[in-house]
């Protein structure tokens, strides 16, 4: 490593330190929002264990989902925006029938 570039990283390091303490502002904020879970499968008329069968993932997981403990990956978001905007097709592709 060049001592340039170690020179960059030991500044970011420190800005980083001030951020983290208060001292300085961050640049940028990013804040994701993903599909609001419980909204879709309210709107569904599902159950939380109907839901989590549907999606073929555990009904603790659907909980920690619904209540923000755990991060939707781009998968997972992609999957409930199309039950979001179009729910019956997206059961009859999984399953083949109507909940």
């Amino acid at each position: 490593m060049s001592d340039e570039t170690f020179a960059e990283l030991m500044q970011s390091v420190e800005e980083g330190a001030k951020i983290l303490r208060g001292e300085l502002p961050a640049a940028s904020e990013f804040v994701h929002t993903g599909p609001n879970v419980k909204n879709i499968r309210e709107k569904i008329g599902l159950s939380q264990q109907e839901f989590a069968t549907l999606l073929c993932i555990s009904k603790r997981t659907l909980e920690e989902w619904e209540q923000g403990h755990r991060t939707l990956t781009g998968p997972v978001r992609a999957l409930l925006t199309i039950f979001k905007n179009a729910p019956e097709p997206a059961i009859n592709a999984l399953h083949g029938h109507q909940y």
